[in-house]
């Protein structure tokens, strides 16, 4: 679960970056149109008109950018969370145990009967009688 939102921070810090460097990008091509233009209508309204649209888009560049400063802040505290917690193996094997659990309760709401689940899944009966055991508390 901490890792699944890890990765979907991740790709939200991705995206995010990815469309402030595109905005910066098109800025720099405003900026340019913006000198061109000032130079051939030099005291036009158009000049004007592109000069708020510079301050607007300069506006959102530095909003995008404390955006993604928060994230990643906030992707480096649940990196550091997680590390505290749990270890990787650790989690892995918990998400190892809870698969088996399902599998033993699927292949028993299935009609197989306790030897055949622990053939098929490579476990000992005693092991297979314990996890639904566990269940029917």
């Amino acid at each position: 679960m901490i890792y699944g939102m890890l990765f979907l921070g991740l790709v939200l810090v991705v995206l995010t970056a990815r469309e402030t460097w595109q905005f910066l990008t098109r800025k720099t091509v405003l900026s340019h149109q913006f000198e061109a233009e000032k130079s051939e209508y030099s005291g036009s309204e158009s000049v004007d008109e592109i000069k708020q649209q510079l301050e607007l888009l300069t506006g959102l560049v530095e909003e995008n950018g404390r955006a993604l400063s928060l994230l990643t802040k906030k992707i480096d505290r649940m990196i550091q969370e997680v590390g505290k917690s749990k270890s990787f193996a650790t989690v892995l094997e918990d998400a190892q145990t809870t698969n088996l659990y399902e599998a033993v309760y699927k292949a028993y709401d299935e009609g197989k009967d306790v030897t055949e689940i622990a053939r098929e899944l490579q476990r000992g009966k005693g092991e297979i009688e314990l996890i639904l055991s566990l269940r029917r508390q």
